[in-house]
């Protein structure tokens, strides 16, 4: 077989890889920023769950915009420079060692096709981690069935430092241990 036929087969089969649709944007995860100065401000997003799994609400805090630093100089993120001062983002250590922000979160979220809320619970002090820049708290984790829903988390209260903080809304799979 000549090389051109031989790139001809290979193409051929590589093409259809190529051609998958993208990932419509309602799909998790599903992201959008979260203003922190804005108490009382109710965020939506409308997802739609095609893989029945867990998922959780989650909140980022950094200390700026992670996608206004791409380059990484080593696989070490957690150094000085890169890590948010947690206690200057109402970010405090409890009486048992947990992390967690001082902030108050109502999350519900709603079924389109049950045509009801299957959950609305308000997260107090919800515990923190650390991440590249910042840290995350998930808010709520709970198993969803394929379909649409509403997604809404209304920012309560919370220290007055959270407004300083890049923050962002994500729904995503549930993540498990290592």
């Amino acid at each position: 077989m000549k090389l051109p036929s031989k790139l001809t087969v290979l193409l051929t089969l590589l093409l259809p890889l190529g051609c998958q649709p993208p990932k419509a944007a309602d799909v998790p995860p599903v992201t959008m920023l979260f203003d922190h100065s804005n108490v009382n401000q109710e965020y939506k997003m409308e997802v739609t769950v095609e893989d029945p799994r867990t998922y959780s609400v989650v909140m980022n805090y950094y200390s700026k915009n992670p996608d206004d630093n791409k380059s990484f100089s080593n696989g070490n993120f957690s150094d000085e420079k890169t890590q948010i001062n947690v206690e200057d983002y109402g970010i405090e250590t409890f009486e048992n060692g947990t992390h967690g922000v001082s902030a108050l979160y109502q999350v519900k979220i709603y079924d389109l096709h049950k045509e009801k809320y299957i959950t609305d619970e308000i997260i107090t002090n919800p515990s923190t981690s650390p991440t590249y820049m910042g840290s995350y708290a998930s808010l709520i984790s709970l198993p969803l069935s394929k379909g649409r829903y509403i997604i809404r988390v209304t920012y309560l209260q919370g220290a007055p430092e959270l407004s300083n903080a890049y923050s962002t809304l994500e729904f995503s799979r549930a993540h498990h241990g290592k």
